[in-house]
């Protein structure tokens, strides 16, 4: 089952946008970026967001800002209800 539901066996099939989030100090899967660059060569909508210094989840006030701004403006874009 690990196999079938796997995103890095299923890589190919990958067609929804995606905006991957990382931070310096977390769990960094490599996959993730493998992920986006894969995603990036099928011409899938991505982006890969990087935050230096930071521990598992975003603690920086400024960081915490820019995240905030950059998942609603991620979601304004690719909200196709309207």
């Amino acid at each position: 089952m690990y196999l079938r539901e796997s995103a890095v066996v299923n890589a190919a099939a990958i067609t929804t946008p995606t905006l991957f989030i990382a931070c310096e100090n977390g769990v960094n899967d490599p996959a993730l970026e493998w992920l986006y660059v894969v995603s990036q060569k099928l011409n899938v909508d991505s982006q890969y967001l990087f935050y230096r210094g930071e521990p598992h989840s975003i603690a920086k006030p400024e960081n915490i800002a820019d995240l905030m701004g950059r998942i609603i403006g991620w979601f304004g874009q690719h909200d196709n209800r309207h």
